[in-house]
């Protein structure tokens, strides 16, 4: 898999910048806050629609502007040319269109509805000094590695983790109700029953995000 091209408008510090790249080492150079991490930013997006920098999409968007677009030429593996797009519009409050955050993913020029249908088809690795959080800070930072990695290799984990942050909703939204419900005898027959069943799908949800984080680390190690 080898990156060709790439395209950016209104991200980060640029305004539109069109990049083409070539077979070997490329070499970003230049003075302090031109833009070259920005570009290794852009790039690692379109791996999972997520910068390693930050989880807000709006501090992307180049200051004075209401979206960003990155576009993104890649071989595969198999000498095939292939494009990822993202394109990210901001809320805007005068339009009645725009009044929430809008994300828009498109591989080869077709529309992808979920995060989780892009996850593999382009792959990358990065180190940056932000990487350093996964030492010095706290497991979830660990746990958010593991996640990212583990999503490029098996986009069915990546469904995996959306569906136990569905579940687990749902199941904290039950207790809730079980905990302010003013009559907990006549009700609490339905809501134990429901309660089981969030359980068991919750718990089988677990056990295969858990089973592949053992196998990463165990590679890892």
């Amino acid at each position: 898999m080898r990156i060709t091209a790439i395209e950016l408008k209104n991200f980060r510090n640029y305004e539109h910048l069109e990049q083409d790249f070539f077979p070997g080492a490329q070499i970003l150079y230049g003075n302090n806050a031109q833009g070259k991490t920005n570009i290794l930013e852009a790039i690692f997006l379109c791996t999972c629609a997520r910068s390693h920098r930050t989880g807000r999409d709006n501090e992307l968007v180049r200051q004075g502007c209401d979206d960003y677009d990155v576009r993104l030429e890649f071989l595969t593996d198999k000498g095939r040319a292939e494009e990822i797009r993202i394109h990210y519009l901001a809320p805007v409050s005068n339009d009645p269109l725009r009044l929430k955050p809008i994300r828009h993913i498109y591989y080869n020029g077709v529309r992808l509805e979920r995060i989780s249908d892009m996850m593999g088809i382009f792959n990358a690795v990065i180190f940056a000094p932000e990487d350093l959080q996964i030492i010095k800070d706290g497991p979830s930072a660990r746990r958010r590695f593991l996640d990212l990695l583990l999503s490029q290799i098996y986009p069915s984990y990546f469904r995996d983790l959306v569906q136990y942050q569905h579940l687990l909703t749902q199941r904290n939204n039950l207790l809730e109700k079980l905990r302010d419900h003013s009559n907990i005898e006549d009700f609490g027959g339905d809501y134990n029953l429901h309660l089981e069943i969030w359980d068991e799908q919750l718990a089988d949800c677990s056990a295969r995000i858990i089973t592949r984080r053992q196998e990463i680390i165990s590679e890892i190690a």
